[in-house]
Parts: C-alpha cells; sequence; structure tokens
C-alpha cells in the first residue's frame, strides 16, 4: 500500500527534476544560440560598415583618377602648344638666317664687281 505509493512520487520528484534540468539546459542553449546570433548580426555590420568605406574610398580614388587625367590632358595640351611656338620660333630663326645668308652673297657679289 504506502510504501508504493511513497515509491511512486519518488519517482515523480525525480522525473520532475530530470525536467527541471532539461528545461535548464534547453533555455541555455537558447541563450547561447541568441549570443552567437548577436554576434553573427555586429559582425554582418561591421562588415557592411567596411564595405561601405570600401566603397567610398573607391569613388575617391575614381576622382582622384578623373583629375589626374584632366591634369594631363592639361600638360599634353601646353606641351603641344610650346612645340608649336618652338617650330613657329624656328622657322622665323631660318627665315632670318636666309635673309642674312642673301644679305652675305649680295654684298660678296658687289664686293667683287667694285674689285
Amino acid at each position: 500500500g504506502s510504501g508504493c505509493f511513497a515509491e511512486y512520487g519518488q519517482r515523480t520528484k525525480s522525473k520532475l527534476r530530470e525536467a527541471d534540468n532539461r528545461a535548464d539546459d534547453l533555455e541555455r542553449d537558447v541563450r547561447k544560440a541568441n549570443n552567437a546570433k548577436e554576434e553573427v548580426e555586429d559582425n554582418l555590420a561591421k562588415s557592411r560598415k567596411h564595405v561601405g568605406e570600401l566603397e567610398n574610398t573607391i569613388s575617391a580614388l575614381k576622382e582622384d583618377k578623373e583629375a589626374l587625367n584632366e591634369t594631363i590632358r592639361n600638360k599634353e595640351k601646353q606641351i603641344r602648344e610650346l612645340e608649336d611656338t618652338i617650330s613657329k620660333e624656328r622657322g622665323e630663326k631660318g627665315d632670318v638666317h636666309n635673309i642674312l645668308k642673301r644679305k652675305e652673297n649680295h654684298i660678296s657679289f658687289l664686293d667683287g664687281r667694285i674689285a
């Protein structure tokens, strides 16, 4: 009789303790999973921020490149203008040289006739 009932009570208490322990384990697992999830979300947010920073850096570099290309185009234009100026000056120098040569020839021709 009563001994059997006490044994049944002990078994029930033992099962309740096991259930409590399992519930505690599950709660602990849920906390761990939530912490891991938060860590992943933090890392994802950091990665997104880093990607944004890299994209900004890339677009700044593209702007720098474009500005440098513009500077190069301007320098090339200046070089062409200088080359044009130099060739004009060489042409004028050549003209002056030819005029002087003709005058020298004319003078020596006159000198020859005078002699």
